[in-house]
Parts: structure tokens; C-alpha cells; sequence
């Protein structure tokens, strides 16, 4: 496996924004183990999150969840500056930095450490002001990492609106590609924002299919050669969407763009050569491609289609497991299988037609 086959990790990214705070911080107060910024969306009221070292297990800014379910942030909001908070029984400590602007809260950075006096009053002067001289750039970053991602919300509305299984189907495949993602890290020595950027592009990696017409896209039964033509142009088309919202919303200079590029591309390219649109085998299809191709196979084996009855969460491991290193990535599957117990979990939070 070559997790480097990707041609979008060029430039100055979030993530590499936060490295390069964290070892200014660490120069001087080595103890401080992790940095997180948050970007707050004040729509959902959630918080998009990138963060370096992921060594500590708990941070303050919980992915996933709102502002209003952390109840320390608010805390932090409501002062309207920065605050320290100690973990139960002296285990650790975090230094939240809040940054506001005239339409309210625009973000945190959070610096956490697993010693509970890591941060003395010194080290807070001095940290603040790191955070501040740092917070423009990562903050923007994020904010055009957060403009992209309403753009595709409001996409996978739309084919939720058209069909409501095609619309869930790209939320399950982003939860299942950040599950294989997150799994993978440690082994493969992924940049720690791989898991970040995976889930935020996935859902597009099907979002031309509301161009495909209705009368292929559910027909009950097999596809004629000319149909299955047509809808394997959906990856095609999709690129073709994704660079015209990336033109259209200038963010030609987003982090990991490649990326995107290639999920949407590639996801059903298969190791020896027999997927589309180009027949890459190998170590020629992009590793996110990879990670994006497995959790969607799984999802489609699990759900219902038009075609077929869905198998069980069982029978749709049993066939991944027997297909890689043939069609799907080794280490990919591996790790859809290391987080089984969250398979059902997230099925059920994006239900299918039948209630799978």
C-alpha cells in the first residue's frame, strides 16, 4: 500500500498551520501535547475541527457535536476570553483560546496537555499570543474548508430531496470512510488531517448520480450495456460538478483538492485493473480512493437497491474480507473490519427505504 499515491497534499494546509504553531509552543512549553482549532458554523451550531498530535485521547472540542452540547466552550463563549480547565482528578489540562468577531464567536484554539500544571500563568501570556499571531491563517483556512463543506451539505440535500436513500447513502459512506481512515492512520503514518479531509469529500464522491436518469439509477433489474455506460459517467460528471464549485466559489487554493479530485474519480477503480473510469490497478489508484471505494461497496452490499435485497452487515464483511487484495485494498478492509462495533451505529443514524 503507498498512502502517498495522491497528488492533493501540496501547499500550506490546516494541518500544517497547526504543526508549526505547535512546535512554536512546544519550543517553549514542551509539555503541551496537542493543539486543536475549531471553526464554528453558527447554522448548525457545530464545529469543524483539525487538530495535531493526536497522542491525548479527549479533547475539549468533541467531533461532531454541537456548541451547545460542550458545556465548557459555552463557558468560554459567555466569558468572551480565553480559560483553563483541569481533567477529573488532576488528569491533564486545556487552554481554550476563543476568537470573536462582529457577527459573534468565529472559532477556538485549544491547547491541551496530559499534566495538569502544564499551564502557568506565564505560559498562558505567552501561549495567548501565539494563538493570536497564528488564529488569521488557520482560521481563514478553515473558513474555506467550511464554505466547501456547505456547498456539498447543500448538494447531498438536493439528492436526498430527488431520493432519500441516495442522500443517506453518502452520508453512511462518509462515516464508514472516516472509520477506515482514522483505523489506518497510526499503521500507514497518515498526515493527521487525512481523516478530516476524507470525511468532508466523500459525500461527493457520488453526487453526480442526481443526473442519472431515473429509469437507470432504479431500474429493478440488470443493467443493458449501453445503461451501465451511462452510469458509470457519474464519476466523470461528478468531477466535472466539483471543479465547476470549485471555480465558481474561487477556492482553487483549498487544501487537498487532489484529493477530492481523485475520491470522486476513482472510488470505483479496483486493484486489478477491472473498475472505471481508467482501469488503475495497484498502487495506481489513489489511497483515498481506496479508503472511499471499500466503505461504499460496503454500504451498497448492506443496503437495499432496486436490484437486489440487502445482505446482512456479516455477509457484506465476509465478501470485502474474501475480495481483498484482489479488488479492495488489504489494509483498507482490514480496518472497515477493526471498527465493526461502529458499523451499526452509524447504519442506524442514516436509516435506508426499508429502515436498514
Amino acid at each position: 500500500m503507498n498512502p502517498m499515491a495522491t497528488e492533493g497534499l501540496e501547499g500550506a494546509t490546516v494541518c500544517q498551520r497547526l504543526v508549526e504553531l505547535h512546535e512554536r509552543v512546544r519550543a517553549e512549553f514542551p509539555e503541551v501535547s496537542r493543539v486543536t482549532a475549531a471553526l464554528y458554523d453558527p447554522a448548525t451550531e457545530g464545529l469543524a475541527t483539525f487538530r495535531h498530535s493526536p497522542s491525548v485521547p479527549v479533547s475539549l472540542v468533541s467531533e461532531g457535536l454541537p456548541l451547545r452540547d460542550l458545556p465548557r466552550l459555552r463557558e468560554v463563549v459567555e466569558a468572551r476570553a480565553p480559560r483553563l480547565f483541569t481533567g477529573p482528578e488532576g488528569s491533564g489540562a486545556s487552554y481554550v483560546v476563543p476568537f470573536f468577531q462582529q457577527a459573534g464567536l468565529r472559532g477556538f484554539l485549544v491547547f491541551d496537555s496530559e499534566e495538569a500544571d502544564a499551564f502557568a500563568p506565564v505560559a498562558m501570556r505567552h501561549i495567548r499570543i501565539l494563538a493570536e499571531l497564528s488564529a488569521e491563517s488557520l482560521l481563514r483556512g478553515l473558513e474555506r474548508v467550511g464554505m466547501f463543506r456547505s456547498t456539498l451539505h447543500l448538494m447531498t440535500a438536493l439528492a436526498r430531496f430527488r431520493d432519500a436513500e441516495t442522500g443517506n447513502h453518502l452520508c453512511r459512506v462518509s462515516h464508514y470512510a472516516r472509520l477506515i481512515a482514522r483505523n489506518l492512520r497510526p499503521a500507514a503514518r497518515l498526515a493527521d488531517d487525512l481523516t478530516d479531509f476524507v470525511f468532508l469529500f466523500t459525500p461527493a464522491h457520488d453526487i453526480a448520480k442526481i443526473a442519472i436518469p431515473d429509469s437507470i439509477l432504479c431500474k429493478p433489474g440488470a443493467l443493458t450495456p449501453v445503461e451501465r455506460s451511462i452510469m458509470e459517467k457519474h464519476v466523470t460528471l461528478g468531477l466535472e460538478i466539483v471543479d465547476k464549485i470549485v471555480t465558481d466559489t474561487s477556492l482553487g487554493d483549498m487544501p487537498h483538492l487532489g484529493m477530492l479530485r481523485n475520491i470522486v474519480l476513482h472510488h470505483h477503480e479496483r486493484l486489478r485493473g477491472s473498475g472505471y473510469p481508467h482501469g488503475l490497478s495497484g498502487d495506481a489508484i489513489p489511497f483515498e480512493a481506496r479508503i472511499v471505494g471499500v466503505a461504499d461497496v460496503f454500504d451498497a452490499l448492506r443496503s437495499p437497491r432496486p436490484y437486489k435485497e440487502p445482505w446482512t452487515t456479516e455477509r457484506s464483511l465476509e465478501y470485502l474480507h474474501s475480495h481483498r487484495d484482489l479488488d479492495f485494498d488489504a489494509d483498507c478492509v482490514d480496518a472497515l473490519l477493526a471498527g465493526s462495533r461502529e458499523l451499526e451505529t452509524i447504519a442506524c443514524s442514516f436509516p435506508g427505504d426499508d429502515g436498514t
